[in-house]
């Protein structure tokens, strides 16, 4: 069985929709705008959109649905309460080269995030 999208339980924490420009939030008016404009210079097409060299919006992210160390535990009813949250994040593309300051050097065997990125083995990124 092959599916489009990845099948979802219908019990989820999964944000209800998309985003928009005008979800975007801010302490001020300033940061607000600034959001806004963020938003809309990443490629955002909703869950499943894949990384581009653009700047991809992740939403949900991928720190998980819960707020993990705040989790509570009711042994005697046998229910966890835990905190919902959905946080974004900007995942992109940069292409390996000369003028790539970050470039793994040529003998790196993938050990995990070097210097703040995750390189791609095998692969142009």
């Amino acid at each position: 069985y092959v599916a489009k999208t990845p099948p979802c339980s219908e019990v989820t924490f999964r944000p209800k929709k998309d985003l928009s420009g005008a979800d975007m939030w801010g302490a001020t008016m300033f940061d607000q705008l600034v959001c806004r404009v963020m938003f809309h210079q990443l490629r955002y097409e909703g869950i499943f959109t894949p990384p581009s060299e653009q700047g991809t919006l992740v939403f949900p992210g991928n720190l998980g649905m819960f707020e993990w160390g705040g989790i509570s535990v009711d042994p005697d009813r046998q229910v966890a309460i835990a905190n919902p949250m959905a946080l974004p994040f900007v995942s992109k593309l940069i292409p390996r080269g000369p003028g790539n300051p970050m470039e793994p050097p040529k003998d790196a065997k993938g050990t995990g995030t070097e210097a703040g990125i995750q390189p791609q083995y095998g692969v142009p990124f």
